[in-house]
């Protein structure tokens, strides 16, 4: 079963890590799977998207780094980041956590 504290919990530092990035954006919607949790960001311009859409590889290694706590090395697949410019919206996917 997911822990619903860790959702939440990585849902805050999602934001956290996107505003490092100069990006600002508020997760409006969790979509918890059995392995995989989709994270519906809305960002305020369709600047934001672009600039997600170039610090992709940075916004990645950084969540890898910093949320799920693993040596970048270590994990190949299991993050998958998408935009919707109509939208602004930034859609994270993440492997869950078990408890």
């Amino acid at each position: 079963m997911v822990n619903p504290g860790n959702i939440r919990e990585r849902a805050e530092q999602l934001e956290a890590i996107l505003d490092k990035y100069g990006i600002k954006g508020k997760i409006i919607q969790i979509d918890i799977g059995p392995q995989v949790s989709r994270y519906h960001c809305r960002v305020e311009s369709a600047g934001d998207v672009t600039a997600v859409k170039q610090s992709n590889k940075r916004i990645t290694d950084a969540i890898k780094l910093h949320i799920l706590q693993i040596p970048m090395s270590k994990v190949e697949d299991g993050i998958l980041i998408t935009t919707d410019a109509n939208r602004y919206g930034v859609y994270i996917d993440l492997p869950n956590v078990m408890q």
